[in-house]
């Protein structure tokens, strides 16, 4: 083998496991089950909301989850990270239309969402080191308005905020945007 057949190994071998060993960085989920006390929890890495069905044609928003044992009954808290520089407002409206209806949730303070600690064991980018650092709202949802907006044909959601909004079509069936990756999350939080 050649000297420089052998650096490009070496290079690309590098470079593999340097990527393992990273936070990923959209749609990603991550599980973990805590040593102390059991607790299961389920996290996915926001992922993005295009702002039209044409494919990939620019975001504004992400949107993530996550889902713990320790959560109450049927919650499941979404994620969004909007695209702004400024910081977001708790109580942030985020509203959705699911084929014509309308539903709307309150963001909230990650204080106000009992038991929300998730490890810093995920190795996702809702990484809780990561999210100190960004605008992130928390929506506490049910799993059933989940699985409503995933069997929808056409989901629309908008992000109201002080002066402006923002919106973007969740309903995008692609390879790479938050649908498919939500069908990966709530597979994968049916096994557990």
């Amino acid at each position: 083998m050649s000297y420089k057949k052998l650096i490009l190994l070496i290079t690309f071998f590098i470079s593999i496991s340097g990527c393992a060993s990273t936070p990923c960085a959209t749609g990603c989920v991550s599980e973990y089950t805590s040593t102390f006390d059991g607790t299961e929890e389920l996290s996915m890495s926001p992922s993005y909301v295009y702002r039209s069905n044409k494919g990939v044609s620019g975001s504004d928003m992400r949107i993530g989850l996550y889902w713990s044992s320790s959560l109450p009954d049927d919650n499941i808290v979404l994620i969004v990270l909007p695209h702004k520089d400024k910081p977001v407002s708790t109580g942030t409206t985020i509203n959705f239309n699911v084929s014509g209806k309308f539903d709307s949730f309150t963001s909230v303070t990650k204080d106000q969402i009992a038991n929300l600690n998730p490890s810093t064991e995920a190795k996702t980018y809702f990484h809780p080191n990561v999210i100190k650092q960004m605008n992130v709202l928390y929506y506490v949802v049910e799993k059933d308005f989940i699985r409503e907006i995933l069997s929808a044909q056409d989901v629309r959601i908008r992000i109201d905020l002080e002066n402006s909004y923002l919106e973007g079509v969740f309903s995008y069936n692609g390879r790479i945007g938050a649908k498919q990756d939500f069908i990966n999350y709530m597979s994968r939080l049916k096994s557990i």
